[in-house]
């Protein structure tokens, strides 16, 4: 059952490149969800196969709550943040074209932001599946073969099934280990974002705005929950892709690097560790 919940909305933030294949049932998961005081920004990243007009009609019946915004090539990270100049919400929600959102991913995100005023950030886990096989490569990303991943060794305080970071660690964890806030898991303030903005990079624009919003003194917290299906396949922009070519890999990770060269630039209170 859906459920409006007012007076404030999300904008839903989706770049598009060449997802043909996916967006019929990412459109949908969309619409599935449990509650529908969203907007929907699709930003088509230079698609050359027909996302677009597929785009158009699959949103056909949402038209009122749909923004369709084209431009060249740029990457998901400019993608992204051409979105979120053109929301209108207090929230930002990033949805990946070839990922699925569990119903419940928005309202459990909005709803610990909208009890906590204090919090700029939710995030929750998700996992990983071969789009081709279905076979299940990782069933949370909070966790790995060894037991908790790195990051819940941080201090956090604990509201609701909400754990809030609370440690002067933090950034160095995010740069050390990762703390998993991906994109298409959070649901953040818009206010976050008129201090900062996602790069350009193509890779590891993610990490970077995570590591620049925490020192920046915004609060993250997160939730102990698988709300996303992260489907892994021969086109994801990303390293996630384990049994991807060798080359393909490294040259993913070579940019990677370099977004972590780049924050040296961008992040200017960072400590002699973090640096």
């Amino acid at each position: 059952m859906t459920r409006e919940l007012k007076p404030s909305f999300l904008s839903i933030v989706m770049p598009v490149y060449n997802r043909e294949a996916f967006l019929e049932v990412a459109i949908s998961k969309i619409k599935s969800q449990t509650i529908n005081n969203w907007e929907l920004i699709i930003v088509n990243d230079g698609s050359s196969d027909e996302s677009l007009s597929l785009a158009k009609k699959l949103t056909s019946d949402i038209a009122l709550k749909t923004t369709i915004i084209m431009q060249t090539n740029m990457g998901p990270g400019a993608a992204r943040q051409v979105g979120v100049g053109a929301a209108s919400g207090e929230y930002i929600a990033f949805y990946d074209s070839d990922d699925e959102w569990f119903p419940d991913h928005l309202e459990i995100c909005y709803k610990h932001l909208i009890s906590n005023p204090d919090i700029h950030w939710v995030f929750t886990a998700l996992k990983r599946v071969n789009v081709y096989t279905n076979e299940v490569l990782e069933k949370h990303s909070f966790y790995n073969e060894k037991g908790p991943k790195k990051f819940q060794e941080l201090k956090t305080k604990s509201i609701h099934g909400l754990k809030i970071f609370k440690d002067k660690r933090t950034a160095l964890f995010s740069i050390e280990y990762g703390i998993e806030a991906c994109f298409q898991c959070s649901v953040i303030r818009k206010s976050v974002f008129d201090k900062l903005s996602i790069s350009a990079h193509r890779i590891g624009e993610d990490r970077l705005f995570i590591t620049h919003a925490i020192k920046k003194g915004f609060t993250l917290a997160y939730a102990d929950l698988v709300t996303v299906k992260y489907n892994i396949h021969d086109n994801n922009i990303s390293d996630t892709n384990k049994k991807a070519e060798v080359d393909s890999r490294a040259a993913k990770n070579h940019l990677l690097v370099d977004s972590y060269v780049d924050s040296l630039k961008v992040i200017d209170n960072l400590s002699i560790k973090e640096k």
